[in-house]
Order: structure tokens, then C-alpha cells, then sequence
């Protein structure tokens, strides 16, 4: 059996109502959380190219700060490609993975991404 690699995992946390929503989505759907995630995130890397996608892609401002640090901890297991990509984009607007991929998720949960 092989071990994950640390180095594609990702701690994540969520304030109340984000840890709620993501629960809630992921009983809903019959997932775990950290399937949710995975789904999130390779939604939102297919995204990135899409034209008429950047505005919806940003991380908005007032979400640059860490947001629930005293929130549950779900770590997650991506693809080596797509922290890839996550690190690059997170370069690119100035933010960090974890909030990145936060902002995946609630894009996520806010309706159908056409995929």
C-alpha cells in the first residue's frame, strides 16, 4: 500500500456556518466532507480556464483574513496537479491555498457548476 503524500494533503477550517454548510451539503449528497472538497477544488481548477470565470474564480477581499481557526480541522487529500495549480493561482491573488480552496468550496455549494 502506498502512503499519501504530506506534501498533496491541505488542513482545513471553516467557521460555524461554513463547517454547518459543508456538513449538511455532504449528507446531502452521500459524501464525506473530504469528497466534497476534492469535488470543489477540481471543479474550481476546471474553472480557472474557462472564459468569463475570473470574476467568480477571485477570492473576494474581506476573506483574505484566516476565518474559523477554532473550527473543526478536516485535512484533505488532493492530486499533486491540483496543488499544483492551487498554489500557482493562490500566488496569483495573493492568498493562501487553504483560503483558496474555502472559496472552492463555497463556490461549490452555491449551485451547480455546469460540469
Amino acid at each position: 500500500m502506498t502512503m499519501p503524500d504530506p506534501r498533496n494533503g491541505v488542513a482545513l477550517r471553516f467557521d460555524t456556518f461554513g463547517w454547518g454548510e459543508l456538513r449538511a451539503e455532504a449528507r446531502a449528497t452521500g459524501c464525506s466532507e473530504s469528497e466534497l472538497v476534492q469535488r470543489a477544488v477540481r471543479h474550481y481548477v476546471a474553472a480557472l480556464d474557462r472564459p468569463g470565470e475570473e470574476r467568480r474564480n477571485r477570492v473576494p477581499r474581506f476573506v483574505r483574513e484566516p476565518l474559523g481557526e477554532d473550527g473543526p480541522r478536516l485535512e484533505v487529500e488532493l492530486a499533486p496537479e491540483l496543488v499544483e495549480r492551487l498554489h500557482d493561482e493562490a500566488d496569483a491573488q495573493q492568498t493562501s491555498v487553504p483560503l483558496l480552496i474555502r472559496h472552492a468550496v463555497f463556490i461549490e455549494l452555491s449551485g451547480p457548476s455546469g460540469d
